[in-house]
């Protein structure tokens, strides 16, 4: 089926060591049939979703905080996630990660189930 993806993105530098982005999304598929609903893709006629990630630079740069929340549909209705992030460069060589990853279900299939699989981790990475 033919598809129309439409997507605007915007990125404002103007805070110091800090960057907000807006990104939305349309994707209009043509010629559209209510079996692509629920299936492995579970296809829409007109699929929405929109980003918005807020990232900030501490300590020197040594300290980035990371805000990303992903939502499909124009309220959430499909699902959505949301990742809070830290990584702080403990010296040249070693770096540590944590965060938390928070997920909210929907009625699109990949989103069915998935709102009691929040995530915390933690990862430390040494690079030589």
């Amino acid at each position: 089926k033919p598809r129309w993806d439409v997507l605007l993105g915007l990125e404002y530098l103007g805070l110091s060591e800090t960057t907000i982005s807006l990104e939305v999304a349309n994707r209009h598929l043509f010629e559209f049939d209510d079996r692509l609903r629920g299936g492995p893709e579970d296809a829409r006629e007109d699929d929405f979703q929109w980003a918005v990630r807020i990232s900030r630079d501490f300590l020197h740069d040594r300290l980035n905080l990371t805000i990303l929340a992903l939502v499909f549909g124009s309220r959430g209705q499909n699902g959505s996630f949301e990742r809070i992030q830290s990584s702080y460069d403990v010296t040249d060589n070693w770096n540590l990660t944590a965060g938390l990853l928070i997920f909210q279900s929907g009625e699109k299939a990949i989103f069915g189930g998935i709102g009691d699989n929040d995530r915390l981790f933690v990862k430390l990475k040494y690079s030589f």
